[in-house]
C-alpha cells in the first residue's frame, strides 16, 4: 500500500515539475462604461383639450425656427399627429442636439389633457447637461404661454428631470 501511495505522489510531482509553464488565463475584458444620454422628463396637466394643445406647441416650434428668423432657437418640426409631437433642437453652436417628444393624452377630467414630454439628448453628454434638455421644453412650454393656462399644473422634478434644480431658463 505504502508503494502505491509513493508512487502516485512521485508521479504527481513530476508532473508538476515537468509540465512547463502553467498558461497565463485570458484576462476578462474591463467593462466599458456607456456614453451617458441626459435627458428630462415633465409631466404637464392642462384644463384645455389635446387638440389646442398640440396646435399652439407646433405654432410656437415654428416661431422658435431658424426658418422664422430666430437664429439662436434652433427648434426644428419633424413629425406630429393626434397622439404625438416630435422636434428636434440644435444648440448655437452646433454641437450639440436633442430630441423633444411630446405624447398627448385626454384627460379624465374632459376636457383635459395630460402630456408626457421628453427632451433627449442624441450624442454622449453629462448627466445634467447643463440643463439643455430641460430648458427645451420649459422654453416651448413659456413661449407658447401654456404655462399660464387657468388650471395647469407641472409634475416636473429631480428624479426625472436630474437637472431641473440646477437651473434658471430663460425664453428664447
Amino acid at each position: 500500500m505504502r508503494i502505491v501511495l509513493v508512487l502516485s505522489l512521485a508521479a504527481a510531482l513530476c508532473a508538476v515539475l515537468f509540465a512547463g509553464p502553467n498558461p497565463k488565463p485570458t484576462p476578462k475584458p474591463r467593462p466599458t462604461k456607456a456614453p451617458v444620454q441626459s435627458s428630462c422628463k415633465a409631466i404637464w396637466l392642462f384644463t384645455t383639450p389635446c387638440a389646442e394643445i398640440n396646435s399652439t406647441l407646433i405654432q410656437q416650434v415654428k416661431v422658435f425656427s431658424p426658418n422664422a428668423g430666430c437664429g439662436d432657437c434652433n427648434y426644428l418640426f419633424v413629425s406630429a399627429d393626434n397622439v404625438t409631437l416630435t422636434v428636434d433642437h440644435t444648440s448655437a453652436d452646433g454641437f450639440g442636439a436633442e430630441t423633444i417628444s411630446f405624447k398627448f393624452t385626454p384627460s379624465l377630467l374632459a376636457p383635459g389633457c395630460q402630456m408626457f414630454v421628453q427632451s433627449q439628448s442624441i450624442g454622449p453628454t453629462t448627466t445634467t447637461d447643463d440643463a439643455i434638455n430641460y430648458c427645451n421644453i420649459y422654453n416651448l412650454l413659456t413661449g407658447s404661454g401654456l404655462d399660464l393656462q387657468p388650471g395647469f399644473l407641472d409634475k416636473t422634478n429631480k428624479w426625472v428631470c436630474p437637472a431641473i434644480a440646477l437651473t434658471k431658463c430663460t425664453t428664447q
